[in-house]
C-alpha cells in the first residue's frame, strides 16, 4: 500500500492528506499479521519519491511531509534532508515541525546547530 500512496502524493492528489496517512502508518506500532517494523520499512522504502515533497510550494505539504518522513526512523536519509530544509524554511509552523523531526530522529542533537536565538 505504501508505494501506491507515495505515488498518489507525488502525483499531487491531496498531498498533505496522503502524507498524513503515510506518517500514521510509519508511526504505528499496531501491526497485525506482519513482523514488527514491516509497515514502517515499507514507508521508508518510498523516501526517494517522498523526500522532494519537503520542497513543495505549499507550507502544509512541507509541514506534513516533515512530520511523516521523520516517523520512518530512516535517520541516514531523513535527517540530512531536514537539516537542509531548516536552512531554507521561513514558515514558523514548518520550522517547528522540522525541530520536532530532528529531535525525533536524533534526540541528543535536539536542534540544528544554526537554531535561531531569541531576540
Amino acid at each position: 500500500m505504501a508505494p501506491f500512496l507515495a505515488r498518489i502524493a507525488v502525483a499531487g492528489r491531496r498531498v498533505a492528506d496522503v502524507l498524513m496517512l503515510l506518517g500514521d502508518m510509519a508511526e504505528s506500532e499496531d501491526e497485525h499479521g506482519v513482523a514488527p517494523g514491516t509497515v514502517r520499512a515499507a514507508v521508508a522504502e518510498q523516501l526517494p519519491l517522498l523526500l522532494p515533497l519537503l520542497d513543495a510550494a505549499e507550507p502544509e505539504v512541507r509541514r506534513t511531509g516533515v512530520w511523516a518522513l521523520s516517523h520512518t526512523r530512516a535517520t541516514a536519509l531523513v535527517l540530512p534532508a531536514l537539516r537542509s530544509r531548516w536552512e531554507e524554511e521561513a514558515e514558523p509552523l514548518v520550522r517547528a515541525e522540522i525541530l520536532s523531526g530532528i529531535s525525533r530522529l536524533d534526540p541528543p542533537a535536539g536542534a540544528p546547530p544554526s537554531a535561531p536565538t531569541a531576540p
